[in-house]
């Protein structure tokens, strides 16, 4: 956000130019909020010049300048009007037109016609004209917490605290005239032939606005761009369009409270009703982009169609033209939950949207109107206006919070005098009463409107304003102290050695993505996961929701990196949320093995995953999917995980068809329980004594149905027989001519405690793993 210092300086009684602005800015930077930017403006007054369009002919616009006592033809613009006057910029002996960058603003465009007492057009504009000013660039993060802030009076009133000086009154600002309020609707009255209303509240939206005032003028004279007050939005990067459009943006920029101003003549009904948005209503906005309305919209209309976005933007059919002659101004307040989500999408946030997700001040709304009519008293615009403002909605209260002088003391961690307190939060606008009892001094403090929607709410909110004064320099530092109570720090040593194994037992390289799934990614990949959980105010439409996987983001990551490398492989142990009713919190470890170029083997990513296993001493099954996995994975080439009937987690090839919407190759990838591997208890390994007698090493080749498992096969084997020890998987291979079968070859270890085996006695179990393993289907080769 930018504003002017020349323009906060209005509402201070103080000349800016006698004080060091950087200093200022940095003190305001230390107490208040970061400013990012202080630009010093010097705009050259020599080579700008008001100039009057004549006529216009195929050769261009002929301008006369009464100044310089000249005529010059210009290139054509749109939207010129003859006998308007236009600023110019002298370039050498020539001139152009004017453009919004010349007044100080970095958005592109020329300067509309502007109005200018013609008694001034010689040149005499200029000694009202502000050719100095800083302009400030303030981190909107800053304030968010700060709605009073949304505006130059809100930066005035903290910067006159800093300096200790007076801020000019309220009243100075605003027109004298009567405000009229009712609870739900304003009837007719002589002079006002509106009515305005708030509509009851509805499931969808409920009933967000708070507060709405309107101020009807009959009878209004249209201007250009009053040259004074276009300048000054246009250093805030503001574009001015015309004088009664230019003052309810100025107004904005102003209060910081957002107001639109309707052609009257536009709204046959004479009715203005805020209520929530109709399925199917659609709206065509000031901008030219018409939107389809949900429920949960929330419109101001004529009590039949919408005519305003509430919060947001005006509509084009009720828009201020040149041949507007009588307003209906509105100005309200709105829920800044409702204006942020409609906001976010239609893809629309303006300077009013921006204000309203703040939570603004209630009873602004109708300072506003006030704050409009005096403008246009001041630039002499002529008006008639109802004899009263209405408005409808209760007003806000001011919050009384009482506060002890000890709580502050043991806050800072520092003695503060209770003078000292009552001076700061005075300066600050707070209403202070002080009572003394025993020693102990308790504030009784009165909290305006425009802080207690949001930023004043607890006691301590009070030690943060003395603190900031004070500043936090002048506080002591103190070491904190932290009670340490021993703990287990297995599961930690654990992950170390689990990313350690990953990394260099199989070279792997650790990511650490997003916890949201992007909703872009999601859309390419064609997956829409389930049981989610949804952020409430997402920051992003492209991060609502929480991860339930870690795969998603890794294959995104693999679509990032696979023009860089043939060969990728990545793991990630993060958390994951689930919804089954309630959140659910649980930690994952997954990871992916890419080839470009080259087929990745089930069965060698099965040995990659099964060395983590092996080193963590976890006999785990591979089992055949008892449920439908995601759909990342290939049906017949994926495995669940067990531990003693626990599934702890899942692996298989990358199913080829999701695969090809990211990269061009092949893939291997897991996902387990990452809370059961760190907080595992592996059985204790003790020493048992070596058979005296040799092992014997069979192997067994065979062809068996694609049904059948290497699981189930090693089963079969390592059953056969009592002697037999252990079963390993030493090859596996398939062909087309086999017609669904598949060989695989396993080795199997004889032992006997007792004795050397005979080869009779081996030839016997042989048979018996015969006979197991034709019982699944296999044929010996």
């Amino acid at each position: 956000m930018k504003l002017s210092i020349a323009w906060i300086f209005d509402h201070i009684k103080a000349n800016w130019k006698e004080i060091d602005i950087p200093e200022l800015m940095a003190r305001f930077s230390a107490t208040t909020a970061e400013i990012e930017d202080v630009k010093h403006l010097s705009i050259d007054l020599d080579a700008l010049t008001i100039g009057r369009s004549i006529s216009t002919s195929s050769k261009g616009i002929t301008v006369e300048i009464p100044e310089f006592k000249k005529k010059a033809i210009l290139p054509e613009r749109s939207g010129i009007v003859i006998d308007s006057l236009y600023l110019l910029k002298k370039i050498g002996k020539d001139y152009s037109w004017a453009i919004l960058g010349d007044l100080g603003s970095e958005k592109e465009g020329l300067v509309p016609a502007v109005w200018c007492n013609l008694e001034l057009i010689k040149g005499g504009w200029k000694k009202s004209f502000e050719a100095e000013d800083y302009i400030i660039t303030l981190d909107n993060k800053a304030i968010t917490n700060r709605p009073d802030m949304w505006g130059h009076r809100g930066f005035a009133r903290e910067i006159a605290a800093l300096l200790n000086v007076p801020l000019e009154p309220e009243e100075n600002f605003l027109v004298s005239k009567p405000i009229k309020h009712y609870p739900q609707s304003a009837p007719v009255s002589s002079t006002n032939p509106f009515t305005i209303e708030i509509a009851a509240d509805t499931p969808e939206c409920g009933q967000p606005c708070k507060r709405l005032a309107g101020m009807y003028l009959p009878k209004v004279e249209y201007r250009d761009s009053i040259i004074y007050m276009a300048h000054r939005l246009a250093r805030v990067d503001a574009r001015p369009l015309n004088a009664l459009v230019d003052t309810t943006n100025y107004v904005m920029f102003d209060i910081g409270q957002p107001m639109h101003a309707f052609d009257e003549q536009k709204i046959s009904t004479h009715k203005l009703v805020a209520r929530c948005a109709q399925a199917g209503e659609t709206l065509e906005l000031l901008d030219g982009d018409e939107i389809k309305l949900l429920p949960s919209d929330y419109v101001i209309t004529d009590g039949i169609r919408p005519l305003a976005l509430a919060g947001i933007m005006g509509g084009r059919a009720s828009a201020v033209t040149e041949h507007t002659h009588s307003l209906f101004l509105e100005s309200g307040n709105f829920d800044a939950t409702t204006i942020r989500k409609t906001s976010v999408r239609i893809k629309k946030r303006t300077e009013a949207s921006a204000r309203f997700e703040k939570s603004l001040d209630p009873n602004n709304n109708t300072q506003a109107l006030l704050r409009y009519l005096k403008l246009l008293d001041q630039y002499g615009i002529s008006y008639q206006s109802a004899d009263a403002v209405a408005s409808v909605g209760p007003l806000a209260q001011e919050k009384v919070i009482s506060v002890s002088h000890q709580l502050i003391v043991d806050r800072l961690g520092m003695t503060v005098a209770p003078e000292r307190v009552e001076e700061i939060l005075s300066r600050l606008g707070f209403g202070v009463q002080s009572f003394y009892n025993d020693q102990q001094v308790t504030y009784t403090i009165t909290v305006s409107t425009a802080r207690a929607t949001k930023d004043i709410t607890m006691p301590e909110d009070f030690v943060e304003e003395i603190a900031r004064f004070i500043g936090y320099e002048h506080i002591p530092l103190v070491m904190p102290e932290r009670s340490m109570a021993p703990f287990d720090i297995e599961p930690i040593e654990r992950l170390k050695f689990i990313k350690n194994h990953m990394a260099f037992g199989l070279s792997m390289h650790e990511i650490q993505t997003y916890a949201f799934y992007d909703e872009e990614f999601l859309k390419r990949i064609d997956y829409g996961p389930e049981a989610t959980l949804r952020i409430a105010n997402p920051l992003s439409e492209h991060w609502q929701r929480l991860v339930s996987s870690l795969i998603p983001n890794a294959l995104k990551t693999v679509y990032i990196n696979s023009h860089k490398q043939d060969t990728l492989r990545f793991f990630e142990c993060n958390r994951v949320w689930f919804n089954e009713g309630q959140p659910v919190e649980e930690n994952e470890l997954a990871g992916i093995f890419y080839e470009h170029k080259k087929p990745v083997d089930f069965y060698a990513g099965k040995a990659w995953l099964q060395s983590l296993f092996t080193a963590l001493h976890i006999d785990v099954e591979w089992c055949k999917p008892s449920k439908t996995l995601d759909p990342w994975y290939t049906g017949y080439q994926a495995a669940e995980l067990k531990y003693k009937g626990r599934i702890i987690g899942q692996a298989g090839k990358v199913d080829r068809n999701m695969l090809s919407k990211i990269a061009e190759g092949d893939a291997f990838i897991f996902e387990l329980d990452a809370g059961f591997l760190l907080h595992y208890k592996p059985e204790i390994v003790t020493f048992k004594q070596l058979s005296k007698y040799p092992e014997v090493h069979l192997d067994i080749s065979v062809l068996v149905p694609y049904s059948v498992t290497v699981a189930q096969l090693q089963q079969a084997v390592k059953g056969a027989h009592p002697l037999i020890k252990d079963t390993q998987l030493l090859d596996f291979y398939e062909k087309p001519e086999w017609n669904l079968q598949k060989s695989i070859t396993l080795s199997f270890t004889l032992s006997d405690e007792t004795k050397t085996l005979t080869k009779d006695e081996i030839d016997a179990v042989w048979n018996h793993v015969v006979k197991s393993v034709e019982k699944l289907g296999a044929t010996i080769r």
